[in-house]
């Protein structure tokens, strides 16, 4: 028997996978900041305002929360789908890079806080991706055997 369904996560799933994304952004925007750091460069917003690693983590932890969140509950009440969620993280991290333009830093630190939000939204499309893989039959189908190649099933059976 071969069954094919589109089923959206469970609100549980998406948090978890949210949750993991987000503790690779930390990661990698760390990394980021400290490779960027130890060569030197001055995360500045304006002569007076510093960028520290702190702000770096908690800025990626909230931005990946509140976007996973709001793709949790939309779930949970049926609508919109977790593609849209996943165009919108992209758009998001995309118009959020137009600030590193502004600010009083260097080319060197521009680009690598660009890179950061980058990372955070890919953590996020990604994150939701994974989600959605994880989802692939409805749980009343639990016992039901999907067999992915049945032609070369059969004609290995008839031949």
């Amino acid at each position: 028997m071969s069954v094919s369904a589109s089923i959206n996560p469970r609100p549980g799933r998406i948090v978890r996978a949210g949750a993991a994304g987000a503790g690779v952004a930390i990661v990698l925007n760390a990394a980021i900041f400290g490779l960027g750091r130890a060569a030197d460069v001055v995360f500045a917003v304006d002569h007076t305002t510093l960028i520290h690693l702190s702000d770096v983590i908690s800025l990626s932890l909230f931005s990946l929360a509140l976007g996973t969140i709001a793709a949790a509950v939309s779930m949970r009440i049926g609508r919109p789908s977790l593609r849209s969620w996943q165009i919108v993280g992209g758009v998001v991290a995309a118009a959020s890079t137009i600030g590193d333009f502004t600010i009083d830093a260097t080319v060197a630190g521009k680009l690598l806080l660009l890179s950061m939000h980058v990372v955070a939204g890919v953590a996020y499309v990604t994150s939701l991706q994974v989600a959605k893989r994880g989802e692939s039959m409805p749980s009343n189908m639990s016992g039901v055997r999907i067999d992915h190649q049945p032609a070369a099933r059969l004609a290995g059976e008839n031949g």
